[in-house]
């Protein structure tokens, strides 16, 4: 598969060094992007997610629990880049329905357990399931939460994880599919005529651009700040992935993800001291980060370490001043709107 996308690159290079208003610095970005982030990074989730398909087989909760953990740290590698693929028939959802405030996840598996609902049988089928139903957040609550460990009796609890494993897994191949083709020679090829999904030379990276401040903006918005929630009032239990322990985890990986991106795709274009500023702005982020004792469901409810994970929030915000001041003026894009804007 990497082979076929690498090809598959190269050609559509190849066919747009010529094509009218191209813009050689931004397809280089671009390329990067995809040989650098975009593509490595689902490959590996999908590869994940098929060691949760296999695991799920056996219906040995274990092996599942620890394919479970494995496919999460591989999402949170691309989590981030909420474009293209992950847009299309609501994936990104599908993979990661949360936050879920009002308890849809637990309604719905329920629903499904308390029926014997025998759509966990058809894969095809079960796409149409809620979507709250579905995905990462799904297993967590089966596999980790005290009711959700009780879902199912025998062999309909096996074919329920089997079913949402499975699911999972053909979400991400699919994702690996569509950036095969056409997502890749839609960004590579950006302000080609007929390009519908990038009509400006720029647009791509534009893209590009507002993933990275949009990842920087879901942990400060959401990661850190659902937990928070006020000072008489924390919310521990609206931490991200809190019954499988994973609040911090999640917020390291978002945050090597987003640096490596950072590195990988815009630094190359970059001033040094600009270069240099992002790097220093990361290196707040990941000192301040450290020194939060886990878990952070604990966190936030003491006042001490309530204030280092509230320094954190504020870092983010530094985070993201820095990376806009960093990559906006050089390169010309804009913040503009990013998945998170209306939530």
């Amino acid at each position: 598969m990497r082979a076929r996308l690498a090809s598959l690159a190269a050609a559509v290079v190849l066919a747009a060094t010529g094509s009218a208003g191209a813009d050689d610095a931004s397809r280089a970005i671009v390329r990067r992007a995809l040989d650098q982030v975009i593509l490595p990074g689902f490959e590996a989730f999908e590869t994940r997610a098929a060691g949760l398909e296999a695991a799920s087989r056996g219906c040995d909760e274990d092996a599942l629990r620890a394919a479970y953990q494995a496919t999460f740290d591989a999402w949170e590698g691309v989590s981030h880049l909420r474009f293209g693929p992950t847009e299309e028939d609501q994936r990104a959802f599908a993979i990661a329905f949360w936050p879920d405030r009002k308890g849809f996840t637990a309604r719905s598996l329920a629903g499904l357990a308390e029926a014997e609902d025998p759509v966990v049988d058809d894969p095809e089928e079960f796409e149409h399931v809620s979507i709250a139903a579905r995905g990462l957040f799904a297993l967590d609550y089966l596999l980790y939460d005290d009711t959700g460990q009780g879902l199912g009796a025998g062999p309909y609890r096996c074919r329920l994880l089997r079913a949402v494993s499975v699911d999972l897994h053909r979400l991400a191949a699919a994702l690996v599919d569509r950036w095969e083709d056409p997502w890749s020679g839609w960004m590579l090829t950006a302000g080609a005529a007929e390009n519908l999904a990038y009509p400006e030379p720029l647009s791509a990276v534009q893209e590009l651009y507002k993933a990275l401040l949009g990842g920087v903006q879901f942990t400060r918005d959401l990661r850190l700040a659902n937990p928070l929630g006020s000072f008489d009032r924390p919310r521990p239990n609206r931490a991200e992935a809190w019954r499988s322990d994973r609040p911090l985890r999640n917020i390291g990986l978002s945050l090597d993800a987003l640096e490596h991106m950072t590195e990988a795709v815009f630094v190359p274009s970059l001033p040094r001291e600009n270069a240099e500023a992002a790097r220093t702005a990361f290196s707040r982020v990941r000192d301040d980060l450290a020194r939060i004792t886990p878990p952070l469901t604990e966190a936030v409810s003491h006042p001490m370490s309530r204030f280092r994970v509230e320094a954190l929030q504020t870092d983010y915000d530094q985070l993201y001043i820095a990376l806009s001041a960093a990559i906006a003026p050089e390169l010309g894009v804009r913040e503009g709107f990013n998945a998170l804007d209306g939530d």
